[in-house]
């Protein structure tokens, strides 16, 4: 969403997965809830990235002190992450 609003080049910190897991207490949560809340959120995502326009594919974006992407790119790379999660719960 953010990138959508750049006119060149949007600039993302990165992304601390263990502190993220960590704060939000993953680990006292419901497995089922934690499931149904990445599965709506994805949902959520995949309509997000249906209506992007795709001259803003083209956006360069950069997280964290990773070399810069494309918007394209981010979107493409993290479908073949969600794949990967997948498999791992063997959906």
């Amino acid at each position: 969403v953010r990138a959508q609003q750049q006119e060149d080049e949007l600039v993302f910190p990165a992304y601390e997965q263990d502190d993220w897991v960590r704060l939000q207490v993953h680990n006292n949560s419901a497995w089922e809830q934690l499931v149904n809340l990445w599965r709506l959120y994805n949902l959520h995502l995949a309509h997000i990235v249906k209506h992007i326009p795709s001259e803003k594919l083209e956006t360069v974006c950069k997280i964290g002190s990773n070399e810069s992407v494309t918007l394209r790119y981010l979107v493409e790379d993290y479908l073949v992450h969600i794949e990967h999660h997948l498999e791992q719960l063997h959906l």
